[in-house]
């Protein structure tokens, strides 16, 4: 009997290290990527007009803010500063 009181308790702690192992918390893993540039134009009533390399995803305000703002003659009530920019799109 005692002969087999090590081999068993060896068998027993690879089976608990084992299910240890398999029921740990996972790491998270996290996979980045780079953001996207765009080309956009902006014209009008705007400090700096021009073509503008921005992020994806960016909206018109930002365009705006980019371009300096918008000059005090500037009626921006009717647009939607919320949108987000096209690639490759001009805006006036």
């Amino acid at each position: 009997m005692k002969r087999y009181i090590i081999p068993i308790g060896i068998i027993i702690f690879i089976i608990n290290s084992t299910i240890i192992y398999i029921l740990r918390p996972k790491s998270n893993t996290y996979h980045y990527s780079s953001p996207q540039i765009m080309t956009v134009e902006i014209y009008g009533e705007i400090y700096f007009p021009g073509k503008y390399q921005i992020l994806e995803n960016s909206t018109l305000n930002d365009l705006i803010n980019y371009a300096q703002g918008v000059k005090p003659t500037a009626d921006v009530s009717s647009i939607n500063l919320n949108e987000v920019l096209q690639p490759n799109f001009t805006y006036h």
